[in-house]
């Protein structure tokens, strides 16, 4: 996807108007916005946000 699309697209989101809930095996689930979504969804970034939650339980974010 081409960055410059990316980058207008994000402009359109303030806020959310819904969450969405992002699973990952064996942690519990986060809730994301939909300009998260987005980017989690057009640029096929599922690996990130698998590596928010990863990072998540660790004792020094608690």
């Amino acid at each position: 996807m081409d960055t410059n699309k990316i980058i207008k697209d994000l402009r359109q989101f303030h806020g959310t108007t819904e969450y969405h809930k992002h699973l990952f095996t064996g942690k519990s689930s986060i809730l994301i916005t939909d300009g998260c979504q987005y980017i989690r969804d057009k640029c096929n970034a599922y690996w990130l946000f698998d590596a928010l939650l990863s990072y998540q339980s660790h004792k020094a974010l608690k």
